[in-house]
């Protein structure tokens, strides 16, 4: 079920951390145009930033993994797997759900082309289990399937564009082990400075082996260091410097993340294809692309600013609904 909180003490670098997440996959996903789109801003996942926003919901999932399990002692139990059962059960629903409202004039192939709450599911369950049932193997399992992905791609390469499987579990299990390996450290100082070292370092090695390995291995590789810089400069921003009136943005969507990607689907699917009207011209047009024509185009062109003006005006939208959430303390989570 949906839990309504009316006190949240989640991590501030965390929330900040998937608040940018939500805002960069606001902006990547939903332009006015699909055609005019700057090149950093492409979707689907293939493109560096996008792939780096969904590496960073994935690593955010694993830090979150830390706080939830440690209320039951890191311990496996009945309890522990009915919340798993039922966190995995619900992410599930929710994506189908925002498939088949999807499918409205689509044809049935298009199902689950919505599919980051589906794999964001199956990834937080199955790296569940590895953390809970093989406690102390964590960082030995995310090298171990590094090595295999090695071994895999040497003999059967797979597309490089987008995180399958194997990839996507190593950055889930590399959040939580950060997490753990962080969390009771006295020197943020030193932290974050670790962090970002580690970072640059994986980064460099990465770009190194882009030489020398498969494309895929080298990918994973530079999408973990990026979340450890990122969340390096985050620990020294906010914990360090003390830094933290312009992490007002992000955190508005961070605590409330799962709301937001459900509203902007929703009300992406609403204004293209339900709330539609004919013209005196006898054409039919979308809110959404009236709203596009009328206001966006209109400022700035049918153009790639034009596009991207629209998702930010979107993105807005969505932020001020989420603070009002926020400041009425209201939380919402599986």
């Amino acid at each position: 079920m949906l839990i309504i909180q009316k006190i949240d003490h989640r991590n501030l670098v965390l929330d900040v951390l998937r608040g940018m997440a939500v805002l960069g996959l606001l902006l990547v996903k939903f332009p006015g145009n699909p055609n005019y789109v700057y090149t950093v801003l492409h979707y689907p996942e293939g493109n560096m930033l996008t792939d780096m926003v969904y590496s960073f919901f994935l690593f955010t999932v694993g830090v979150s993994m830390f706080y939830s399990f440690s209320k039951y002692e890191f311990s496996w139990s009945n309890r522990i797997a009915v919340k798993i059962g039922r966190r995995v059960a619900l992410l599930l629903g929710i994506s189908i759900v925002l498939n088949l409202l999807n499918m409205i004039n689509m044809r049935i192939p298009h199902f689950f082309e919505i599919s980051e709450l589906y794999h964001i599911a199956i990834f937080y369950g199955l790296s569940a289990l590895l953390v809970l049932w093989l406690k102390r193997l964590r960082f030995l399992i995310s090298v171990v399937l590094l090595l295999t992905i090695i071994c895999y791609q040497t003999f059967l390469p797979l597309p490089v564009s987008g995180l399958s499987m194997l990839p996507s579990l190593i950055i889930v299990l590399t959040g939580y082990a950060t997490i753990t390996f962080c969390h009771g450290r006295t020197s943020r100082l030193l932290l974050s400075l670790g962090l970002f070292i580690v970072g640059l370092s994986c980064f460099l090695i990465g770009s190194v082996w882009e030489h020398t390995v498969p494309a895929n291995t080298t990918f994973v590789v530079k999408l973990v260091s990026y979340s450890w810089i990122s969340y390096g400069c985050l620990v020294f921003l906010i914990d360090v410097c003390k830094w933290s009136k312009w992490t007002h943005l992000f955190t508005v969507f961070g605590k409330n993340a799962l709301l937001i990607y459900i509203l902007s689907t929703v009300s992406a699917i609403s204004f293209e294809k339900i709330i539609v009207w004919t013209t005196p011209a006898g054409s039919t047009i979308s809110i959404s692309k009236w709203f596009y024509k009328n206001v966006c185009v209109a400022l700035f062109g049918n153009n790639e600013a034009g596009s991207l003006c629209y998702a930010l005006i979107c993105a807005l939208l969505l932020w001020l609904v989420a603070w009002l959430f926020y400041r009425w303390k209201i939380f919402i989570k599986i």
